[in-house]
């Protein structure tokens, strides 16, 4: 039956329901065949033999009838009784001469009845006419005995021989009718058989049919169904159905494969862009193609952004770096200057103990004058090596704070770096809602690429929160920078004072050397300028002490700045990372 599952369907359907047809006309022919052979034999055995029997009693009956008539006007001598019985007897007459004309045009076609039927009516001929020329026209006359020997004679026989050709008659149409009926039971038996043969017939055509039909279109059908329901479930691995045939179920089987085809490699372009390679490209199969531009659009979209951050990453990476080796320049500085300034105030703090040590030995200058020149001596010579460090301080200080504005520069730079990263990150986190919506749109074909655009936003929102993070940070850096060039001003300052002051009291000190003479006059000034130096050196303790806070200051800023800087070298190479795993 190969050519069967070759023909369309509305063939199939056709010839089906033509074969199904046909038969059905033969059923219902056969029926009317049936019925009509039925309707004809009953009407024909109405129309002639019940007819013809019927006519023939009727006949019979109006022949006993007359003779009973004349019976009784032989037997009754009254005058209106016969008149009565007479007209009696020509009515019945004539109904008798319109029952043997029916009878004459229905059986003279008929060889066996007709002739029975003309000798019942040569036999009637004879019989009227003694009635009417001899019997009633004596009982007429008065002569009731003559006719009653006519009624009684030859009457009675003509009588009896028209009863015994009629009931022949009658039993001949009635054992016809029987044959008749008969031959149409045999004919209801027959007509039977055939109805039952081609209903028969008809059935076994319709089960024929109907499992072909199911094998042709309902089993492929079930089959394409039951692999639509398995890819609908998300599993392509389906293998290939056979085409064999050239019919709507065999395009249908072949569009099916195109369609599983082309869902499986959107299946695998989703699975490389989800494992990683944007380098995957899917051809668009038509204009209506609305879910292979999308795709082809997302995937071009997602190249291009991907190639962005990797530049972007690339620049982040880069300048952490070089943050990374400016802050760690910039953190040994700081720490070699915080070293300087604890030895100068370690330096400051026995300048102070000298002051005071002078302050006590002026009281006594007068009783030890030599003393106070090698005092005076030391003490010049200690205040010109605290004004020599006290210099040296001071271009570190400059030098410190030359660094941290650098610092401060640096940091406005990477503040906008990070801008620039931020506004990629909303970009990002843009593009990835877009891809969201194509792949919600692509319904369940899409959920790869929402897997990637959820990952992509991922990475944007990590990306915003380590720019906040990294911004914090550097504002906290510029308030540290801020208040460590306060306090290295300051300290400049202060240190200006003190190197002043060093010079006063070198002075002071070569001016007590001078007039050691004068010493014991003088001994009062000495006094009150070791006082006033005992009072600068406090001060310059206490700068030294402020500046020592400012360095630590500066020192825990650096630190931190050096951690921010590291966080954000890390950060680069996990971005850098990441950014890898996506091949363009």
């Amino acid at each position: 039956m190969r050519w069967f599952h070759d023909i369309t369907a509305r063939s199939k359907f056709t010839l089906s329901f033509t074969v199904m047809i046909l038969l059905l006309a033969a059923v219902v022919l056969t029926s009317y065949y049936g019925i009509r052979q039925i309707e004809a034999s009953q009407r024909r055995i109405y129309e002639m033999d019940f007819a013809t029997a019927l006519e023939l009693k009727d006949i019979r009956t109006n022949q006993f009838a007359t003779r009973a008539h004349t019976i009784e006007m032989a037997s009754s001598d009254d005058r209106l009784l016969r008149d009565r019985s007479l007209q009696e007897i020509r009515k019945q007459t004539e109904n008798n001469d319109e029952l043997f004309t029916r009878l004459e045009k229905r059986l003279q076609n008929e060889p066996v009845f007709f002739p029975r039927l003309k000798e019942l009516m040569s036999l009637r001929k004879e019989f009227v006419q003694t009635r009417f020329e001899q019997e009633i026209p004596l009982i007429m006359a008065g002569e009731a005995e003559k006719a009653k020997l006519l009624l009684f004679g030859v009457q009675q026989e003509r009588n009896r021989q028209m009863g015994a050709v009629t009931d022949d008659l009658i039993t001949q149409i009635q054992k016809r009718a029987e044959g008749e009926i008969s031959a149409a039971s045999k004919s209801v038996d027959r007509l039977g058989r055939i109805f039952t043969t081609i209903s028969a017939m008809a059935l076994v055509a319709a089960i024929f049919l109907t499992t072909l039909l199911n094998r042709a279109i309902s089993d492929p059908l079930k089959e394409l169904t039951a692999r639509a329901q398995a890819i609908a479930s998300g599993d392509f691995s389906t293998p290939e159905i056979p085409r064999e045939r050239h019919d709507e179920v065999g395009q249908l089987t072949l569009a099916f494969q195109q369609m599983n085809g082309y869902l499986g490699r959107v299946a695998e372009m989703a699975e490389q862009v989800a494992s990683g390679n944007l380098s995957a490209v899917l051809g668009v199969q038509s204009q209506r193609d609305s879910l292979g531009r999308a795709l082809t659009t997302m995937s071009d979209a997602l190249r291009t952004m991907t190639a962005e951050i990797q530049d972007a990453v690339n620049i982040i990476a880069n300048s952490a770096g070089q943050i990374l080796s400016s802050t760690t320049q910039v953190a040994a500085s700081v720490t070699e200057t915080a070293s300087a300034v604890v030895e100068t105030t370690t330096t400051t703090e026995e300048v102070r103990q000298t002051s005071e040590v002078s302050t006590e030995k002026a009281n006594r200058v007068a009783e030890a004058a030599q003393r106070a020149v090698q005092i005076s001596e030391s003490g010049s010579s200690t205040v010109e090596e605290v004004a020599e460090r006290m210099k040296g301080i001071r271009q570190q200080m400059e030098s410190i704070a030359g660094r941290i504005i650098m610092l401060s520069e640096q940091s406005q730079a990477i503040g906008e770096i990070i801008a620039t990263v931020n506004d990629l990150a909303e970009q990002s986190n843009l593009l990835a809602v877009n891809a969201a919506i194509e792949a919600a749109k692509a319904g369940e074909h899409g959920k790869g690429f929402s897997v990637v655009a959820q990952e992509v936003k991922n990475l944007a929102e990590q990306s915003k929160q380590a720019t906040a993070q990294v911004r914090t940070i550097l504002n906290d850096i510029q308030k540290a920078t801020s208040a460590a060039v306060l306090a290295t001003e300051q300290g400049s300052k202060t240190v200006d004072e003190g190197v002043h002051q060093s010079i006063r009291a070198g002075e002071s000190i070569r001016s007590l050397s001078a007039s050691i003479v004068e010493a014991a006059e003088a001994a009062s000034q000495i006094a009150a300028s070791s006082q006033q130096q005992l009072i600068g050196m406090e001060q310059v303790l206490t700068a030294m002490e402020n500046i020592k806070q400012a360095s630590e200051q500066n020192v825990m800023g650096t630190r931190q700045v050096e951690a921010a800087a590291r966080n954000i070298h890390q950060l680069g190479g996990k971005l850098k990372e990441l950014v890898s795993r996506y091949r363009i």
